[in-house]
């Protein structure tokens, strides 16, 4: 066996823990630097205005959220949240407008999903953006 080729899927996945790590502290530094009564440009979202800093925060948040547990799911394990990051998480999920922005090419979410008054906070996020807490990849 080639020691080199084996520890290179170790290296691979080193290497873009470290590139997601970088990138979520520049994130977390710009919106640390921003004014919270100022406003950001998120042009993939909207290049017709800004959004109120706490506002364009929050988006990130839910993305995170929401791609953590996609790529959780994808590779068959399990990803876990701080209460109040859910909690938070959950809030903002609630006001995503559900409507014929959902339904689109570029929908970045799709249409929710039945929520049951009894949902754990992780299923009810997934469910007000559209993904089923049950999916798992095909076998």
């Amino acid at each position: 066996p080639d020691a080199a080729a084996d520890a290179a899927p170790e290296a691979t996945a080193a290497a873009h823990v470290a590139a997601y790590t970088a990138s979520a502290e520049l994130v977390a530094a710009a919106f640390a630097a921003a004014d919270p009564a100022g406003a950001a440009w998120l042009p993939e979202i909207s290049t017709a205005r800004p959004f109120p800093v706490p506002l364009a925060r929050s988006f990130h948040l839910i993305d995170y959220v929401a791609h953590s547990w996609d790529v959780a799911r994808t590779l068959g394990t399990t990803v876990a949240f701080d209460d109040d990051v859910l909690a938070e998480a959950v809030r903002v999920a609630e006001l995503v407008p559900d409507d014929e922005s959902r339904t689109g090419e570029r929908a970045f979410f799709r249409p929710r999903l039945p929520v049951p008054d009894d949902a754990v906070p992780l299923d009810r996020f997934l469910l007000l953006l559209g993904r089923d807490p049950a999916w798992a990849p095909p076998a």
